[in-house]
């Protein structure tokens, strides 16, 4: 949905576009100040890929594979 967050899937209605992503106020701040060694980083980090994959048509390797 356009109008959800693309992490949480709280339903955005004064919060930001961060870089064309829709993120509301705590994924964005929660995302701002992880580091990679941060056990919630690989969580958004899945969120977020999985967004632009299915936004942007992108075909990953493994999918890719998966339909030949």
């Amino acid at each position: 949905d356009k109008n959800t967050c693309i992490v949480c899937s709280k339903e955005l209605v004064d919060d930001i576009i961060n870089d064309g992503c829709l993120l509301c106020h705590e994924c964005n701040n929660e995302t701002v100040s992880l580091k990679v060694t941060d056990k919630k980083y690989e969580y958004y980090k899945e969120r977020i890929k999985k967004w632009i994959i299915s936004n942007f048509k992108i075909i990953t390797w493994g999918s890719r594979n998966e339909q030949r």
